[in-house]
């Protein structure tokens, strides 16, 4: 009998010490996955600071190298000032996280800035507003930076006038010196509303992220209470993390509890620490219920062996559930994974790919199954296709070229064509296996659009070397009359000296005479010099007075053929009719507010269109040799219709009518009607067109040009 209770005793417990074994062996699986879990949210918290300042220094080093900048820098002319103020502004409205910019000369005073408001508001900062930044920390900072080199301020709250800014705004400042030939002209500085950012990185995943600063403050915290709690009243530090590592200067990741704890490096080279705790806690909870599972077990085992089977199937249950939850959280970070905007590439210390996301399928043009499982080098062109296994060999080495740097090169895609990127490989280990995780930009779009933008801009000099070859014809038809005038006065003041009757009289006349043809000579330059003018600003103009200084400037050249222009504005009465004088009730209504240089060189460019349409005719009658300029005003638009009676345009000619490049004159640049296009959009936000004109048995052209009546602000 004893010998029976001493088995059933050691069957008893036999059974418990086998409950617990398996307790602790599912539990020490799921607090390795948990961290495995919490590791790789770290690197993806990583590759988002790592992403956020890869953005912000591509943005301030635009603008530091940008040619606005350095020009305003050098030369504070309101050109220069309006173009740089254009680019930090619309710098600004790309990027809502962007609170200020600010363009500073070396001695610290701010020349140009841009501050968004409370209500999300953009507002240029001029005159005695702008501030003198010379004794500020960040300045001295930033202005003492080399060349090319980006400097970051510490990752704290918005500070105004000495005091934290409420609500609280964490901010972080980026400065870059701007340099011109090796000297330093002045400093930009980004102010950069870090909310969001922090947000985003907080909410990651299934877990909780705590982020405390290199003197131990809490920055972010899972208890909004305890954020930024060097703020706080009074500012209180951690003691759960801070102090091991302080006190141990641990470089590496280690567990404290079930938390991850990961040594971080912010923007400014601030050692801080990066504590990941899970929200829910599988361990806490499988230990519980595994302790009410055993008691019942030994209940079971004392009743009866079936109820005992019933709770073992139960506990197998529960674990399906857990590892369903993990998978879960690893199939939310496979979607964030697969679902970034910049292409990732994945491989091992082989340099086989191992995983791709949808973006770098869709930049190399290959299926999934075409990429994993091959070496990275499928991807890459010569001349680093030979040096590229050398490059994931010597990844720790100090001759390493692209692993943890980023450089712009080119890449191949699944057609051999090149494709231009910006490449930064990040090694990770996991579970001792070491990985690469390549992130990469297409900056394709970036590079046509700088191609495009050098194509426009020789468009626009061919175009107007085309206008100032009609303007200097224009002005020596202008100039051959006074000349010959002069000539005539000359010869005659030679006869009569001659013949010995020139008097004080007729020589005091025919010095007035010639000083009239010279003054009309000056006035001509005059107006030329006005029409090639590069002034951009916005000014007020009078369409009648820019209308008739038009015909005054192109008089010539329609003389010289027996054209003649006429010049019509809406008459309620009359219908159309002259255009009024200055002193007419209706001649302010034409008052406008715009790029008056632009509008003549539109203006001018049509007029030599239709001059040219009507010179091809063999035989023209009197109405086919006038040119009509129609004004008129409707709802705010100013609209300008410049006709002709030369025959119209053909089907196939008006399909390509504003292509740059296309000419029907054996002589044409193919650029006039093109370049007054671009003109009218960029600079009026207006349009032109083109409609058939019929009148009774002619046809002829019209080209409609339709323009705000008063522009505001420059938007070319």
């Amino acid at each position: 009998m004893y010998k029976n209770y001493k088995g059933l005793i050691f069957g008893i417990l036999g059974a418990i010490a086998l409950m617990m074994s398996i307790v602790a062996f599912i539990n020490r699986e799921l607090s390795e996955q948990n961290h495995a879990n919490m590791d790789l949210k770290y690197h993806i918290v990583a590759d988002k600071f790592q992403s956020f300042q890869r953005g912000q220094e591509t943005r301030i080093r635009m603008i530091a190298e940008h040619p606005a900048v350095v020009e305003y820098l050098l030369n504070s002319s309101p050109e220069a000032q309006a173009s740089a103020e254009a680019l930090l502004y619309y710098t600004a409205k790309a990027n809502e996280n962007v609170m200020q910019i600010r363009l500073l000369s070396p001695e610290g005073m701010e020349r140009v800035r841009v501050d968004r408001t409370t209500e999300n508001a953009l507002v240029k900062i001029r005159g005695e507003k702008l501030q003198d930044k010379a004794k500020r920390d960040y300045f001295i900072l930033f202005k003492t930076l080399p060349e090319k080199k980006i400097g970051y301020s510490v990752l704290d709250l918005n500070v105004e006038h000495g005091k934290v800014e409420v609500p609280w705004r964490p901010t972080l400042r980026i400065g870059m010196p701007v340099f011109k030939d090796a000297h330093e002209v002045g400093v930009v500085i980004i102010n950069f509303y870090m909310n969001p950012f922090l947000k985003d990185i907080e909410a990651l995943g299934q877990t909780r992220l705590t982020l405390i600063d290199s003197q131990g403050y809490y920055i972010l915290h899972p208890d909004p209470q305890k954020a930024w709690s060097f703020y706080r009243n009074p500012p209180f530090k951690d003691t759960n993390f801070y102090q091991p590592w302080s006190a141990q200067k641990l470089d590496a990741p280690f567990y404290e509890g079930d938390s991850n704890v990961y040594p971080i490096t912010l923007f400014n080279a601030e050692k801080t620490l990066a504590v990941f705790s899970p929200k829910i806690f599988p361990s806490e909870q499988f230990i519980r219920k595994a302790f009410q599972f055993t008691l019942a077990g030994i209940v079971a085992l004392l009743m009866v062996l079936v109820p005992s089977i019933w709770i073992i199937r139960k506990m197998i249950a529960n674990l399906h559930l857990e590892k369903s939850k993990l998978d879960e959280q690893n199939a939310f970070l496979d979607a964030i994974l697969e679902n970034a905007f910049d292409a990732k590439v994945i491989i091992d210390d082989k340099a086989i790919i191992i995983r791709v996301n949808k973006a770098a399928r869709i930049l190399f043009s290959y299926d999934n199954n075409e990429l994993v499982g091959k070496n990275v080098k499928l991807l890459v062109p010569e001349p680093d296709l030979s040096r590229h296994d050398d490059y994931v060999r010597n990844h720790s080495g100090m001759e390493s070229k692209i692993i943890a740097n980023e450089r712009k090169l080119h890449a191949l895609d699944k057609n051999g064509a090149l494709i231009p990127i910006a490449l930064a490989v990040t090694p990770i280990r996991l579970e001792k296996k070491l990985f690469f995780i390549g992130v990469i930009r297409d900056l394709s779009q970036i590079f046509e659009l700088k191609a495009q933008q050098k194509e426009q801009e020789i468009m626009m000099r061919q175009a107007k070397l085309a206008s100032m070859g009609e303007m200097i014809s224009a002005i020596s038809h202008q100039w051959r009359q006074p000349l010959n005038s002069i000539g005539l006065i000359a010869q005659e003041l030679f006869y009569l000296q001659e013949d010995g009757e020139l008097d004080t009289a007729t020589m005091k006349q025919s010095k007035n005479d010639i000083m009239a043809q010279l003054h009309y000579m000056s006035q001509t330059i005059d107006d030329f010099r006005q029409f090639f003018s590069k002034d951009k600003e916005l000014n007020d103009f009078n369409a009648i007075a820019l209308i008739k200084e038009v015909q005054r400037l192109y008089s010539p050249q329609l003389k010289a053929h027996t054209l003649g222009v006429d010049v019509v504005c809406p008459n309620k009465e009359k219908g159309s009719g002259e255009c009024p004088d200055m002193d007419h009730a209706h001649y302010s209504m034409y008052e406008m507010r715009g790029y008056p240089s632009e509008l003549k060189h539109v203006l001018i460019n049509l007029l030599s269109n239709a001059k040219d349409a009507i010179l091809k005719l063999n035989q023209s009658s009197a109405q086919q040799r006038q040119i009509t300029i129609l004004m008129s005003l409707k709802d705010e638009t100013m609209i300008f219709e410049i006709s002709d009676l030369a025959g119209g345009i053909d089907k196939e000619t008006l399909s390509r009518l504003f292509e740059p490049y296309f000419t029907t004159k054996e002589m044409g640049t193919g650029l006039g009607l093109y370049i007054a296009k671009t003109i009218t959009e960029q600079f009026f936000q207006g349009t032109l067109e083109y409609v058939d004109n019929m009148q009774e048995t002619d046809k002829g052209s019209a080209f409609v040009l339709k323009i705000p009546r008063r522009i505001f602000k420059n938007d070319d």
